[in-house]
């Protein structure tokens, strides 16, 4: 299901437009399309790899908050036993490509949408929830202080997972920069800029996530850690 290519480049059927626009930055998420195929990049396939592993064979339906251009929604809506698999971004381009993507692969319980995850927690009928895995991969610190694109973060983390635990029936998986030294230029200058910035650091995040999930650190996905949380 999970097919790796050697190089990226152009496909050869039709979708050149598609796969030059499907090769842009963020690099960890570069995929191509060939003969109805999902082709990651050596660098996605390897974290694909990482991340396919944490899945459970029962795995009914996925929720990726952060999907980028949606190579984690589309393979995961190739498995027989996943009904729906659902991909948010509050970034609007990366939402027209995934779906650009789905439409010529004709994956139909694939589904994009240009919201937040608390959006999706407020209407969980509308957007099929909740969703037996969710996948919150790199993105966290942007849900947490917000960003350029989306300025309302949330600035706790024991409301950030209090909403995750909404979403999940099963399991989460996340990944993420736990320092504000690792993190993009604005959050750091908005952590610079308070007076009383909020506790952003393993200790605090994982004393939260307790509350809601039994967390387990399993390795890294490339510099950041990566846990799998279970109900």
């Amino acid at each position: 299901m999970l097919q790796v290519c050697a190089k990226v480049g152009i496909g050869v059927d039709g979708n050149e437009e598609l796969n030059r626009r499907l090769r842009r930055y963020p690099s960890n998420h570069v995929y191509r399309l060939r003969h109805g195929l999902i082709l990651p990049s050596p660098q996605l396939a390897r974290r694909m790899k990482k991340v396919v592993s944490l899945y459970s064979a029962d795995m009914c339906s996925l929720l990726d908050i952060g999907c980028c251009r949606g190579g984690y929604v589309l393979e995961a809506a190739r498995r027989p036993a996943c009904r729906v698999a659902v991909g948010v971004d509050v970034w609007q381009p990366f939402i027209e490509l995934a779906e650009s993507a789905r439409q010529v692969i004709g994956i139909q319980s694939a589904r994009f949408h240009n919201v937040s995850h608390e959006e999706v927690a407020e209407h969980l009928d509308e957007y099929g929830g909740p969703f037996h895995t969710v996948l919150n991969l790199g993105t966290y610190h942007y849900l947490f202080w917000g960003s350029e694109r989306h300025k309302n973060g949330t600035l706790d983390h024991r409301r950030l997972f209090a909403a995750l635990d909404k979403l999940c029936s099963n399991r989460l998986i996340i990944s993420c920069r736990l320092e504000v030294s690792r993190c993009p230029t604005f959050i750091r200058q908005r952590a610079a800029a308070m007076s009383q910035p909020p506790d952003y650091d393993q200790q605090h995040f994982l004393l939260a996530a307790r509350e809601f999930f039994e967390p387990r650190q399993v390795g890294h996905l490339g510099s950041s850690p990566l846990f799998l949380m279970t109900k």
